[in-house]
């Protein structure tokens, strides 16, 4: 049998959130408290392809798409000079104006009426009566820059901010660490036996989870006091708070209690290495200060930890 906690951490790892995500949020005023906060627009972490659907379902009448491929939408423009369809591609970017304006770099400046498909021919009269437009010959990127000011323009609020994920939750990690006397932020990590409730066929699931703990209040007339994090806070972010070291053990074996002791022992003869590793893989989750997240104290590594059939189940 191989302990799953010789394997690295790595195999480990779990993501909270990924480098592509971010947060929308706005500013407003925290009348309690006298200062600002920033708050959340949409649930969770989003990409920004996430993020820019969201800003286009369910639009205001005069919203704008982030960009239009006109060529998609059936529609047509004409050259001014050969009174001819032109081929495209063109796209309106939702910052154009319908203003005219010439020279700019991957921008095309045509005769535009949007009752005109692909295909028909317009004469010198039509042709007088369309509008004079330039239009874009590349979409507009999807950009943090660009998705934020789309995000801005639909809200009509510049206070609106477009915040990395693992930023956001670093930043609202901070309120759960305990501030020690040199202002530092630390954590805590606590070992608890568990049985996970699915294994294969013959065999029992068991090992020990190391769960972050967190300096805070369970209610508001408390003082703040250490709890496990998924106890105090209902996001999905505390599905994520424990590191799991697991051994698949026989169960003829773990119905006896003499083996179900060595089981115990072995499971939980590297403690201390054990504790170092989920420490490290905690921090790199929630995106924590290098060593903010403390290991068990010596004494409870050299508490004895039993697994017994009486043990959680995951």
């Amino acid at each position: 049998m191989a302990l799953m906690d010789q394997a690295p951490v790595a195999e480990l790892q779990k993501d909270i959130v990924t480098d592509d995500q971010y947060v929308l949020t706005r500013t407003v005023r925290d009348g309690w408290k006298n200062t600002t906060l920033e708050e959340s627009l949409i649930d969770g972490y989003q990409t920004l392809s996430d993020i820019l659907d969201w800003l286009e379902t369910d639009p205001r009448p005069s919203q704008r798409l982030f960009m239009e491929d006109l060529q998609d939408s059936g529609f047509t423009a004409f050259s001014e000079e050969t009174k001819q369809q032109i081929t495209g591609p063109y796209y309106r970017w939702f910052t154009d104006d319908g203003e005219y304006w010439d020279g700019e770099e991957g921008t095309v400046t045509a005769l535009f009426d949007s009752n005109w498909k692909k295909g028909e021919v317009a004469d010198e009269d039509d042709l007088e009566e369309m509008d004079q437009l330039t239009f874009h010959t590349r979409p507009l990127e999807l950009t943090v820059k660009n998705v934020l000011a789309y995000a801005r323009y639909v809200f009509d609020d510049q206070s609106l901010k477009l915040i990395p994920a693992q930023e956001y939750l670093a930043e609202k990690m901070q309120d759960y660490g305990y501030c020690e006397e040199d202002g530092t932020v630390t954590y805590g990590c606590s070992f608890t036996p568990i049985m996970k409730a699915a294994a294969p066929a013959g065999l029992v699931c068991v090992g020990l989870e190391a769960a972050l703990w967190v300096w805070a209040q369970a209610e508001d007339d408390e003082e703040p006091t250490w709890h496990r994090f998924r106890d105090i806070y209902t996001g999905d972010e505390a599905h994520y708070d424990a590191v799991e070291y697991l051994l698949d053990v026989p169960e003829q074996m773990w119905k006896s209690p003499s083996q179900r002791i060595g089981i115990s022992q072995l499971i939980t003869s590297n403690l201390p290495i054990q504790g170092a590793l989920a420490a490290a893989e905690l921090e790199r989750r929630y995106g924590l200060p290098k060593d903010s997240v403390r290991p068990l104290s010596q004494d409870e590594l050299d508490r004895e930890i039993v697994l017994s059939r009486r043990m959680e189940t995951r």
